[in-house]
């Protein structure tokens, strides 16, 4: 059975309702990246991004509902007023995206909603590696690509463009900077682009702007973007402090959330949860999917998220996300997902 198809029969369904009163949580906190107009394109890149309609509705729709919308300050503050209210939502943006300025921040000013944006330092700085789109712009360029590093060999089909995504992350992501910085000049010498990609990413401008609505906070996303697992420890906490001090510096005021890059259980443990403390951020988010529950109190520096996704079988996905399903199914029925 297909993934598709199983997730078009329980959410058809809807048996991942009955899962919503004891797996629901009292705060979902959401997980977004881009906020774009336009049409998606069949790329994995378009899981970053939903479009400024679609969030709007959802706000909308979650509004009558019920659901009252809180910043991860009030998140931190009062945990036991979430708990006890119930029906929370916080939404979280990843990276520094431009359209996070451009078309976000108008979406949830218009609906008076509180947001943060975790800001990576290499996005406004220009130095930010955004491989995954240029991969993508290469595929589409030249439908092929045959990657060689080291003894490590991978062809990369536009016909399957999830499958090249999962194969050079598999090989790119491990490697030091450096050498990363190496492989991608060389495809990029292999295999050129004829036009200059858009500029993604906000500059400090924007983002000190951006810290200045008062519906928006400003995160921590580390300096380079880089799984945090993998690196030695006093690397590691040099992407925090120097993220931290440097972002507090731009926009004049306490950075006090970070998020980690990727977010797995491979890129965030227990080592980076004693990382964040001893760093003295307030509250950490990961990408494990899950809601937040009661005993969640004790585990503020290592918070799951649930991906809001727009259409399709990703959209059916992030309902059953909610509703908690997901996270019992695969968490062995335990409301607090950790590591």
């Amino acid at each position: 059975m297909t993934v598709k198809l199983l997730v078009d029969m329980v959410h058809a369904s809807r048996l991942h309702r009955l899962f919503a009163p004891f797996y629901g949580g009292h705060t979902s906190v959401l997980l977004l990246h881009r906020v774009l107009p336009g049409p998606q394109r069949g790329l994995p890149s378009d899981n970053l991004k939903v479009t400024p309609e679609f969030l709007d509705a959802f706000i909308s729709g979650r509004k009558k509902a019920g659901w009252r919308f809180i910043s991860l300050d009030h998140l931190v503050q009062d945990f036991d007023d979430c708990v006890a209210h119930g029906r929370n939502m916080v939404f979280t943006l990843d990276d520094g995206y431009r359209d996070n300025f451009d078309h976000a921040r108008l979406v949830f000013g218009s609906h008076e909603v509180p947001f943060i944006v975790y800001v990576a330092n290499s996005f406004p700085a220009g130095t930010a590696d955004f491989w995954w789109y240029t991969l993508e712009e290469m595929l589409l360029a030249h439908r092929r690509i045959e990657l060689e590093c080291g003894a490590q060999r991978a062809a990369l089909d536009l016909a399957d463009p999830k499958a090249a995504f999962i194969a050079f992350k598999a090989i790119y992501q491990p490697l030091p900077a450096q050498e990363q910085a190496e492989l991608m000049a060389r495809l990029q010498e292999r295999y050129p682009l004829a036009a200059a990609q858009e500029r993604l990413a906000m500059t400090w401008d924007e983002v000190r702007e951006l810290a200045a609505d008062k519906f928006c906070t400003v995160g921590c996303h580390t300096v380079s973007h880089r799984s945090l697992a993998p690196l030695p420890r006093e690397e590691a906490w040099r992407e925090l402090l120097n993220s931290r001090a440097e972002l507090e510096r731009e926009v004049g005021r306490p950075v006090r959330h970070l998020a980690y890059p990727y977010g797995k259980a491979v890129d965030a443990g227990a080592r980076e949860e004693e990382l964040a403390r001893e760093a003295g951020f307030a509250s950490a988010v990961t990408t494990r999917v899950g809601n937040l529950h009661a005993g969640h109190r004790d585990h503020l520096l290592m918070l799951p998220r649930i991906p809001l996704y727009e259409g399709g079988k990703n959209g059916k996905l992030s309902e059953i996300f909610l509703s908690g399903m997901y996270s019992a199914a695969t968490n062995g029925f335990r409301k607090v997902v950790t590591y």
